[in-house]
């Protein structure tokens, strides 16, 4: 289990999530956040030593009283990357997470020495659209963020507690606060000009999706691949958006040896 601390940096007191010992890795979550017990950022630990901010808004929403737009949270992000003080670290972002990390080394080329793109947000292609989060209700939401019945249903008796109510309420408001956070900077479409701003990005990256991501297309892939200057693709067969979470072995392993 990963330990929680408190950095401050661009005017926020931003809670990491931290555990391990060695190579540094930065990980930006994705729609669903982070927590301790987070299965992904667990396994990472044992590579490495991981650092997961929490995205600003989704424990307090008036932390994104001064982030305007996407520039605004870029330039947060890399403050904290400063304060946290790891320059050679490898960059990893999940879905919205991936935008995010892009964005901050398309603003900042140079603060990671990799960065790898977990099936990101930020492009949009009008004939594989990714999907209207806003506009799906929650159960067809889960629909799309998952392929594999078995790792949603992990998840979900991880993360609910129906028959707690005051759990289940606070899950409830948890989740309004992410989709709150989220829909600011991606909504109506998540292109806020990062794909004329990709070419920036000079350090090896790698992309990394399902071929079942029903959220963000695997074609994707070649997207951002086609504008970034040193990529590689890493694919695995029938995962869906929550990638980290129904192949997290073997997406371990795939950033264990991408990071060297």
């Amino acid at each position: 289990m990963l330990r929680r601390e408190t950095v401050k940096a661009a005017g926020l007191n931003w809670q990491i999530l931290r555990g391990g010992a060695g190579r540094p890795i930065i990980v930006l979550h994705g729609l669903t956040g982070a927590e301790e017990n987070d299965p992904f950022l667990t396994a990472l630990a044992k590579r490495g030593e991981v650092f997961a901010p929490i995205m600003p808004g989704f424990a307090d929403l008036s932390e994104l009283d001064e982030l305007d737009d996407i520039h605004d949270l870029a330039l947060a992000y890399d403050d904290l990357l400063v304060a946290i003080g790891k320059p050679g670290a490898l960059l990893v972002g999940h879905s919205f997470g991936g935008m995010v990390a892009a964005e901050v080394l398309a603003h900042v080329p140079g603060r990671a020495a990799r960065l790898a793109l977990i099936a990101p947000l930020g492009l949009w292609d009008d004939e594989r659209p990714v999907a209207d989060l806003f506009a799906l209700p929650g159960a067809a939401l889960g629909d799309a963020m998952w392929a594999d019945a078995d790792a949603r249903g992990a998840w979900d008796d991880a993360h609910l507690v129906p028959e707690e109510q005051p759990a289940a309420g606070e899950a409830m408001i948890s989740a309004a606060q992410a989709n709150t956070s989220v829909a600011k900077y991606v909504w109506p479409i998540p292109d806020k000009g990062l794909r004329k701003r990709l070419r920036r990005i000079g350090c090896p990256t790698l992309l990394m999706w399902g071929t079942a991501d029903r959220v963000v297309p695997a074609s994707y892939a070649d997207l951002f691949a086609r504008r970034l200057a040193d990529s590689r693709q890493s694919i695995f067969a029938g995962a869906g958006h929550m990638l980290p979470y129904e192949q997290t072995e073997a997406v371990v392993e795939a950033l264990a040896g991408f990071a060297g």
